[in-house]
């Protein structure tokens, strides 16, 4: 009897077997989600990528880049009306790289928006949105004689002709990425992703015809 219960482990053995586990995994978890997002930011800036191939293709083609949602949205030859939906603007821009001639395969998906939903910059609720946002930095709202806004402006005389964006990994919707990209907001560069402030970090992950922001 003696004997079998010697083989047995005592109740602080289990104890430290338990808690050594629990550091691991306090150390391992962690790692393995910050992997997760430094891969889904290097999904991110590949698509950008290939939206800057695609987009600069078609500037050389057509003398000006694609339709964006903000000019659409302002013209009357909006297709969709006031009041459309925005993911449907956004697609329907972003169609001009995909037919009639595929200068893309396929629509790129933001990553960080995929089944999620959108917040605000405080926090609240702001709907669903999949897409990265295509926007054209043109002087004149498509049809009219009305100028673009002026950030937009800004971003034209800094010799930007379009740019795009994606959530990032904060998933907040909070900043102006036209303003972003003409370097005007009093908190830029803080709506600009940086993996340094830590990997869910501020800010959104931005890219323009002169490159990554900032470049």
């Amino acid at each position: 009897m003696k004997d079998n219960l010697r083989k047995g482990f005592t109740l602080i053995e289990l104890l430290i077997v338990v808690a050594i586990i629990a550091i691991l995994a306090a150390i391992a978890v962690p790692n393995f989600i910050e992997a997760q997002t430094r891969a889904k930011v290097a999904r991110v800036k590949s698509d950008m990528r290939s939206v800057a191939a695609a987009m600069e293709s078609y500037s050389v083609d057509w003398g000006r880049p694609i339709i964006g949602q903000t000019e659409i949205k302002q013209s009357p030859l909006n297709p969709f009306g006031k009041g459309a939906d925005n993911k449907y603007v956004r697609l329907w821009c972003w169609s001009h790289l995909t037919t009639p001639v595929a200068y893309m395969t396929f629509i790129p998906e933001d990553i960080f928006s995929i089944k999620s939903r959108r917040l605000q910059d405080d926090g609240s609720p702001s709907g669903h949105d999949y897409y990265m946002r295509p926007q054209a930095c043109v002087e004149y709202v498509l049809g009219t004689t009305t100028l673009m806004p002026t950030e937009f402006q800004n971003c034209r005389q800094m010799g930007v002709s379009w740019f795009t964006w994606s959530l990032g990994p904060w998933r907040r919707w909070g900043c102006n990425p036209a303003a972003v990209v003409a370097r005007t907001p009093p908190n830029y560069p803080n709506d600009i992703y940086d993996p340094s402030n830590g990997t869910v970090s501020r800010g959104d992950i931005i890219r323009s015809s002169r490159g990554q922001e900032p470049f």
